[in-house]
């Protein structure tokens, strides 16, 4: 019993001393249990449309805008991405244009070494010139 009460004590000094506290009930404030199998599942239920690159094993990035009609799989089905706009990066994983004429590229994640999820540009900001050339894809955005 006294290691029990020991760890209840522990347990509430430490969210005391962060500054969370609020009345819960004992039991209930050690549950932590999610019912979401996976971080990748975990994340792709929230995930807004934004930019991603996937840093293959082999060491190649490939990645592009995961927008409509992207898709993410989940469990228990293998970590694939469909990425709807695809764009050619660099080897250090800098975009650097659209891909003219892609139609979307399918990347399997099980085995990759990265997968970064980059915010979308703000609201109003054009990646396309008035020329209809991409203007440096969110890396220039992310540099302003």
């Amino acid at each position: 019993m006294v290691p029990t009460a020991l760890a209840f004590v522990e347990h509430y000094w430490t969210i005391v001393r962060r500054g969370d506290w609020e009345w819960r009930h004992p039991i209930r404030s050690f549950a932590t249990y999610d019912p979401v199998p996976t971080v990748w599942d975990y994340v792709s239920q929230q995930l807004e449309p934004c930019f991603v690159r996937v840093l293959t094993p082999e060491g190649r990035w490939v990645g592009g805008w995961l927008g409509d009609p992207s898709f993410i799989s989940s469990f228990p089905e293998p970590r694939e991405l469909f990425i709807a706009v695809q764009w050619r990066m660099d080897d250090s994983g800098s975009f650097v244009e659209q891909v003219a004429g892609s139609s979307g590229v399918w990347v399997r994640c099980d085995d990759a070494r990265a997968v970064e999820l980059i915010a979308a540009p703000e609201q109003g900001a054009d990646l396309e010139g008035a020329d209809g050339k991409e203007e440096g894809g969110p890396d220039a955005v992310a540099a302003s």
